[in-house]
């Protein structure tokens, strides 16, 4: 899949004889895509019941208005990567950036993304405390990662943010 990107667009309200309500991207005066609620009339006129976001995207403006650009790529990696879940119980006040960052410090190397899937404050947390459940994904360019590395790393990346940010596992 190719992803384009285009850069300096802005963007207008419109009217459009098909939307009820419209943008437009444009870059320059190059109009380059109108994005909308298909207009009540034509949904009543077809039936449907439900609001209908509809985009029209010039292709050919786009093409034409982007620089030529070298392709570039990587070939996939030929070692599997192996993600680990954490859930921290920590102070309301810590960020989720504060983790993020304190993860790449503890493991430079083979940390290739930390992403946040779970926030909870509530019922069953201690006052001032919240929850992050937190997903760590390591990877070797160079060979198949053991059971015995990634639990190093993974208490390494935990000890971190217990000392740091005061951090504890969450059972």
């Amino acid at each position: 899949m190719k992803v384009v990107s285009v850069r300096g667009v802005s963007y207008q309200s419109a009217e459009h004889t098909h939307f009820d309500d419209a943008l437009q991207g444009s870059v320059g005066k190059n109009l380059i895509a109108t994005i909308g609620y298909v207009s009540s009339s034509l949904l009543h006129a077809f039936d449907v019941k439900v609001p209908v976001l509809y985009a029209e995207v010039h292709w050919d403006t786009i093409i034409k208005i982007q620089p030529e650009k070298r392709v570039s790529y990587k070939e996939p990696e030929k070692f599997p990567a192996v993600r680990r879940d954490l859930s921290m119980l920590l102070n309301k006040a810590v960020k989720y950036s504060e983790i993020e960052r304190l993860a790449y410090e503890s493991e430079k190397k083979l940390l290739r993304e930390v992403n946040l899937f779970d926030v909870y404050e509530g019922k069953n947390l201690d006052e001032g405390k919240k929850s992050y459940a937190i997903s760590f994904v390591l990877q070797d360019s160079s060979k198949t990662m053991t059971d015995q590395q990634v639990d190093n790393i993974m208490s390494k990346i935990q000890q971190s943010l217990e000392e740091k940010l005061g951090a504890e596992l969450r059972k």
